[in-house]
């Protein structure tokens, strides 16, 4: 089997030397018979005579043994892929076109399936990833993951309690997120730590770029292990980094090692800069101290599973363990805690966390994958109708070669190699240039922490997966504009004296390719104007009162050793002397997260409903332009739970359908205390989306963002800033300290660099839409010039004309339109959350406005073809037929 491959590639190869061979091997045999003709008494003469008649013709014999050793469909498959290169170059518009349609397919598949591959299916770098289970308790608890659902939050008692009274795993491992000030040789700089258990590693079964790894051993604690991106980013890859110090907030610890290459965060889409055991949090974060709080939530724990347990037994084994020790908990929460009985009631689930904990692809992603495959389609259906087109134009060559002795399988492979070799010109194309832009790309479309968890360029096995889609793709649109010709029937072909007539299927096919092309493209067209109307909407926030020429900083007061009193009187004086600055306009601090609530009258008990609870200072509302459109402002007093708060127009839109919510009154979930509703606040769209929003007087946050606009270039205060935070705070950094563009620009990228993709490819898909309504017109057009003359000779008018051709046009826009707009709904819901992306329930200028765009630009293109006919002069083509 192997000798034959190897014979075949060679007569492939060395055609010239094989022939040769051949040649050389028949002749032997054909002297060797005419030595035994002689032996047995025949003249010379007659001895040749006779080994020519039992041989039979040379060629023959050679064409024989080419089928027995499959040399001949080699030599016919050279002679199709010559045969097509050389029509490819006497047609390079065709050519082009075809290859660059297949290369952005083909380009933008395999971006799309490498970066949700990652996102969602890449298996962690650790020992046996399939033993690997998190987990995940869905219900109320006090606290929050950061990076991670709330769902997989645990308290360390909690952890450390199933640590040590389990059978089932050979390891437990907790790990969450902070972020702290590393300082080493005079710089700091704000860095992403992962807080990990000491038996992190060995749990994961990893082993160290350079240096070792912490384990049980290091019992003080005080050790950091360094990523390996940020070692060679800090420390440029140095050997000698490790055993130096650094000091993280306020404590000095001891690099001991590096990680290995590739290893990020167990939690998606991050990507720490060290690791540190988990069991210093308190020493990092003296005024968090949540190593023993019982009542506060905030890691993760997975678990490697034994030899022979599985996840199911172990989940059962786990339950009544894990309900005592939530009992437990439940007793240190107060009794008029909300949550409480629910508290009670919530079980463990284990799950797979061989690709870290909860993977998901997000929506950016999926939207990413669907538009990318809608691309591909649409270059494959035009290329399918160029191909079909050209096949159809051929029909009396393609009938002549079939009835000089040509198969018709023949002639179907033909051409099913002149429809491939552009395809895989392009998608070799496609993939040289996925793999050159895909470390733009995921710059461009994720931030810098996400971006760096991710490889810098496709793998083989991505490359690998996209050639095969893309062929397979390419196969089932190729199989008919070969075969439609091939198979037709070549005496009405050649009774015709123009062109042959377009078959039934052939032209229900081409409208059909070309109406997806239509529906594909109108609802690329909705989504790009869909996004871009976002972004305006979002830049006139920017650009509204109280934006222009601002800058903002975060401050942590915390990583100083700064209790809640103190970082509350350091947040305000720094905000009286930023208002006095010279240039400044209003300078105020806030800070926020999602909190479920309650409404007075309406209970909300879904996950999904939470809102933006909003310290504000007093300066705060002032300085960022906020207007009150009800009711009054907050007052001075510093207390939580607060007794009075705001809310924004989208609290009071969504929950109370537009009625007034002053007067009403909320609580923070899982506080006993309501609080009263006094104003409203002019909605403030400022991260790329609006959330329901309640406003209370700052009440002791140790973490704040500052806000100070200036009449200024905002670029002059940042030295300025720099200098009093270091005066009034000596120690303590400014860190994110950039204009208000800048934070801009970060907040909307994911909604920029979709509304860049599908502008490109909007645009791109309608070119290829219209393209195949021009050259479909453009054939029919040719197909009935003599009908159309015979008209015109009888008193048809131009316009009559315009208008048949228009009539066919019509049809293909009318239906596509339709299929785009039904497509667009359905996509609509399944790809985007709520709040993001595309909302059809309120965007139908722009589903109308994406829909005529198309409709209008394949209009255009068959009014060309249709003006084309109404110029056909009667006699020429009369004459013609």
């Amino acid at each position: 089997m192997v000798s034959d491959l190897v014979y075949r590639i060679r007569a492939l190869v060395r055609r010239g030397h094989m022939e040769s061979e051949l040649s050389e091997e028949l002749q032997f045999h054909f002297e060797r018979q005419v030595e035994a003709f002689l032996e047995q008494g025949c003249s010379p003469g007659e001895a040749r005579r006779r080994a020519r008649l039992l041989f039979g013709g040379l060629e023959q014999v050679k064409e024989e043994c080419r089928d027995a050793r499959g040399i001949s469909f080699l030599e016919t498959l050279r002679q199709h892929l010559r045969y097509a290169a050389r029509l490819l170059t006497k047609a390079p518009g065709f050519a082009a076109t075809a290859v660059l349609m297949m290369a952005a397919g083909v380009g933008s598949s395999t971006l799309a399936s490498w970066l949700l591959g990652q996102a969602a299916f890449r298996a962690l770098p650790v020992k046996a990833p399939e033993e690997l289970v998190s987990f995940r308790s869905p219900g109320p608890h006090p606290g929050f993951c950061s990076g991670a659902q709330d769902s997989t939050c645990f308290s360390y008692p909690l952890y450390r309690d199933i640590r040590d009274r389990n059978d089932v795993f050979n390891g437990l491992l907790a790990r969450s997120n902070l972020s702290a000030e590393l300082t080493f040789r005079r710089r700091t700089e704000r860095v992403s730590l992962e807080l990990v258990s000491m038996n992190y590693f060995e749990v994961l079964g990893v082993e160290p770029a350079a240096g070792r790894l912490f384990g049980q051993s290091d019992d003080g604690g005080r050790v950091a292990v360094l990523s390996h991106e940020y070692w060679t980013r800090r420390f440029g890859g140095d050997a000698a980094a490790v055993g130096q110090s650094i000091v993280l907030n306020n404590l000095r610890v001891t690099i001991v090692g590096v990680s290995a290459r590739g290893l990020y965060s167990l939690a998606p889409g991050r990507s720490p800069d060290a690791m540190v055991p988990i069991e210093i949090q308190e020493m990092l974060l003296p005024v968090h101290p949540m190593l023993s709080a019982r009542d506060y939530s905030w890691m993760n724990i997975v678990g490697r599973l034994k030899p022979g347990i599985t996840r199911q037994r172990a989940q059962a084994e786990l339950a009544p363990v894990f309900q005592r020790l939530i009992a437990e908990e439940a007793r240190t929460m107060p009794v008029s805690w909300p949550g409480r009985d629910q508290l009670l009631s919530r079980q463990l689930e284990l799950i797979p966390a061989g690709r870290g904990i909860e993977p998901e692809a997000g929506w950016m992603l999926v939207s990413l994958s669907a538009i990318a495959v809608c691309v591909l389609l649409a270059a494959c259906a035009n290329l399918a109708g160029l191909c079909l087109a050209r096949a159809a134009a051929r029909q009396k060559e393609i009938a002549i070669r079939t009835a000089l002795g040509a198969g018709r399988g023949r002639m179907a492979r033909q051409l099913l190699v002149e429809f491939l070799l552009p395809a895989a010109a392009g998608g070799l194309l496609g993939l040289s240039a996925a793999v050159g832009v895909a470390g733009a790309v995921t710059r461009m479309a994720f931030d810098e922490e996400r971006a760096r968890s991710l490889s810098s360029a496709p793998d083989a096995g991505v490359l690998l997966l996209a050639f095969a889609v893309s062929a397979t793709t390419a196969i089932l649109f190729g199989a008919a504009p070969a075969l439609l010709p091939a198979l037709g029937r070549s005496l009405g072909v050649l009774n015709t004296g123009n062109i042959a007539p377009l078959g039934l299927g052939q032209a229900s096919f081409r409208k059909a390719l070309v109406t997806a092309q239509v529906a594909l493209s109108a609802g690329l067209m909705f989504g790009a104007f869909s996004f871009a109307r976002a972004l305006v909407k979002q830049n006139m926030w920017r650009h509204g009162p109280g934006k222009e020429n601002a800058i903002t900083f975060l401050l942590d007061a915390a990583a100083k050793g700064y209790y809640p009193a103190q970082a509350g009187r350091l947040f305000q004086r720094l905000e009286q002397k930023l208002s006095a600055m010279p240039g400044v306009r209003g300078a105020g601090f806030s800070i926020g997260d999602m909190s479920r609530f309650e409404l007075e009258g309406r209970r909300l008990e879904s996950p999904e409903d939470r809102s933006l609870w909003l310290q504000v200072s007093a300066g705060f509302l002032g300085a960022t332009g906020s207007v009150v459109v009800e009711g009054r402002g907050l007052g001075l007093a510093s207390e939580w739970p607060p007794r009075a708060v705001m809310v924004n127009e989208t609290f009071r839109r969504r929950l109370l359908g537009g009625r007034s919510p002053v007067g009403r009154h909320v609580r923070w979930y899982g506080s006993d205390k309501w609080a009263e509703v006094v104003g409203v606040v002019r909605d403030q769209e400022a991260a790329g989306f609006l959330a329901p929003s309640v406003y209370y007087p700052y009440s002791g946050a140790t973490t704040v963002a500052y806000y100070v606009r200036t009449g200024r270039p905002p670029e002059l205060l940042f030295s300025a800033v720099k200098e009093l935070v270091e005066r009034e705070a000596p120690g303590v950094t400014p860190f994110e300290l950039q204009t208000i563009d800048t934070q801009y620009a970060e907040a909307t990228r994911s909604q920029r660099f979709m509304t860049a993709v599908l502008c490109v490819f909007g645009l791109l898909t309608m070119a290829l839409a219209v393209v195949g309504i021009y050259g479909v017109t453009a054939y029919v057009v040719t197909r009935r010039r003599p009908e159309i003359g015979v008209r015109m000779a009888l008193g048809a008018t131009a316009g009559s004309v315009v208008s048949m051709v228009m009539k066919e046009v019509s049809g293909m826009i009318v239906w596509g339109a339709i299929a785009g707009v039904l497509l667009t709904l359905l996509v609509c819901r399944l790809l985007f959350p709520a709040g993001v992306g595309p909302n059809w329930g309120d965007e139908y200028p722009e589903l109308a406005a994406g829909t005529l765009v198309v409709a209008a630009a394949a209009a255009l293109a068959g009014l060309v073809a249709a003006l084309g006919a109404a110029r056909i002069g009667p006699a020429r083509a009369l004459r013609a037929e």
